[in-house]
């Protein structure tokens, strides 16, 4: 009867695990074949933004008046161009940086086109030219011109980003990680650089280098746990569990609505033999998002 009650509980523990071991594992798999080049969270200033070359003005209370005096002065800068009137340099730049942001794009390059006739050597100009080109879809002239930006004031942080993320969407992955690791060496604390860098090293299976751009990621910006995990994600490739495990449960501290971060930690507490702890964090993975069930179908 002992015997029996002993094979009746590996039965029974078996029929729990193996269904939940499956699940995490399929999408343990199906996740880290995604892509990973996601937009992550951050605070940096994100690609296609343009200059504006002006003079810092006091800083207006009301939104509605500041966008009233932004029109009027870029109706102003029209109606001189229209009269051919004489106009200076700056203000073609924030017409043509104006046109960008509100994606009259057509209109931002023959207007910046005027601003490099006056000055050839603008980086604002050449910057917010790219800039248009990229939304035009026309990458060829959007690198170069980020590239003569850079030529006339290589300690632009924007640029290097932009031109950088241009790289990754064209999949030039060594010219994205140059641009990217030239803005570490401008500014060491950012911290969206970095997790890009972390990205790529990883893509490229340099998985301690990767680990390495993760932790100054996460040293850099709090709460960044969509680095915490992708690091949980290259530890697992090096191997090291434990490691993986501390940085899934970094990620769901900063989010505890992170399903990913609830399966793969479950995934790995069920590698070390955790299995209770694992089906509460498979369960919880399910409660945040259903779609999960289908993969034990």
């Amino acid at each position: 009867m002992e015997e029996q009650a002993k094979k009746d509980n590996v039965l029974k523990w078996w029929h729990i695990a193996l269904p939940i071991g499956i699940v995490v594992l399929l999408f343990l798999m199906v996740n880290l074949r995604q892509s990973k080049f996601s937009k992550p969270t951050s605070n940096f200033t994100p690609a296609n933004t343009p200059f504006l070359k002006t003079k810092k003005e006091p800083k207006q209370k009301n939104d509605a008046l500041v966008f009233d005096t932004v029109k009027a002065k870029i109706t102003d800068y029209e109606n001189q161009l229209k009269q051919g009137d004489t106009v200076s340099i700056e203000k073609l730049i924030n017409l043509g940086a104006y046109y960008v942001q509100n994606n009259q794009n057509k209109n931002a390059v023959g207007i910046l086109a005027k601003a490099l006739e006056k000055d050839a050597t603008s980086a604002e100009a050449h910057h917010n030219l790219a800039s248009a080109y990229d939304k035009l879809k026309q990458t060829k002239k959007a690198v170069r011109h980020y590239k003569l930006a850079l030529t006339f004031n290589n300690q632009n942080e924007e640029t290097y980003y932009n031109l950088a993320k241009l790289y990754l969407s064209e999949k030039q992955n060594n010219d994205a990680l140059q641009n990217f690791e030239q803005l570490t060496i401008l500014n060491p604390k950012q911290a969206n650089a970095w997790f890009n860098i972390g990205l790529l090293k990883d893509a490229a299976q340099k998985y301690d280098e990767a680990i390495t751009a993760y932790t100054n990621a996460v040293i850099h910006q709090q709460g960044f746990s969509v680095a915490y995990y992708n690091m949980g994600n290259t530890y697992i490739k090096l191997n090291k569990i434990r490691a993986a495990k501390n940085a899934y449960e970094k990620a769901i501290e900063i989010d505890a609505e992170y399903s990913k971060a609830y399966v793969n930690l479950a995934n790995v507490q069920q590698a070390l033999g955790d299995t209770a702890t694992a089906q509460q964090n498979f369960q919880k993975a399910l409660q945040l998002n259903p779609s999960l069930k289908k993969l034990a179908k």
